[in-house]
C-alpha cells in the first residue's frame, strides 16, 4: 500500500530517468522542444557579436549626427551674427577679418571625433578579433569588452563635455 502511485502511468509517454531511487520524468513536449532548438554556443556568440556590432554603429551615428547638428546651428549663429552687424553698419575689411580670425580658433578650439573615432574602432577591432578567437568562449573576452566600453564612455563624456 502506498508503493504505487494512484494514476496509472502509461509507457512511453516522455523520458524517465532513475537517479539515486528517485525517477525523474520529461513530457514529450519538452523533449521534442530541446531537440528542435538549433541555436548553439556559436551561433549565439555570433548573433551576440553582430548585436554588438550594431550598436556600436548606431551610437557611432548618433555622435556623428549630433557633431553635424552642432556644426550646423553654429553656422547658423554666424551667419544671424553676420547679417545682424551688416544691419547696423557697414562692414569693413579689418572687421571681416577679425571675424574669421576669431572663426578659425573656434574651429581649432573644438574638437573633432576622428581620433576618438579611431581608438573607439581600435578597442572594437579588438572585441571582435578577442570573440572570433575565442569562439564558444565569449567570457574570455571581459577584458577587451570592458576596455571598449571605457572607451566609448570616454569618448561621450568628451562630446557632453564640448558642448556644456
Amino acid at each position: 500500500m502506498g508503493q504505487a502511485g494512484s494514476k496509472a502511468q502509461e509507457q512511453g509517454s516522455g523520458v524517465t530517468f532513475q537517479t539515486s531511487g528517485i525517477p525523474i520524468q520529461f513530457s514529450p513536449n519538452l523533449v521534442s522542444h530541446l531537440d528542435a532548438q538549433s541555436e548553439s554556443d556559436l551561433s549565439r556568440a555570433a548573433s551576440l557579436e553582430q548585436h554588438i556590432q550594431d550598436r556600436v554603429k548606431q551610437e557611432l551615428q548618433k555622435l556623428r549626427s549630433r557633431e553635424r547638428e552642432a556644426l550646423a546651428a553654429a553656422t547658423q549663429k554666424a551667419a544671424e551674427e553676420n547679417i545682424g552687424m551688416e544691419k547696423k553698419g557697414g562692414l569693413d575689411s579689418n572687421m571681416l577679418e577679425q571675424d574669421i580670425n576669431d572663426l578659425k580658433k573656434k574651429l581649432q578650439k573644438r574638437p573633432t571625433l576622428g581620433a576618438e573615432d579611431k581608438e573607439v574602432s581600435a578597442q572594437r577591432e579588438k572585441v571582435i578579433s578577442c570573440l572570433k578567437s575565442h569562439q564558444g568562449r565569449s567570457l574570455d573576452c571581459d577584458h577587451e569588452v570592458t576596455a571598449f566600453k571605457e572607451s566609448v564612455a570616454q569618448l561621450q563624456r568628451k562630446f557632453v563635455e564640448r558642448y556644456n
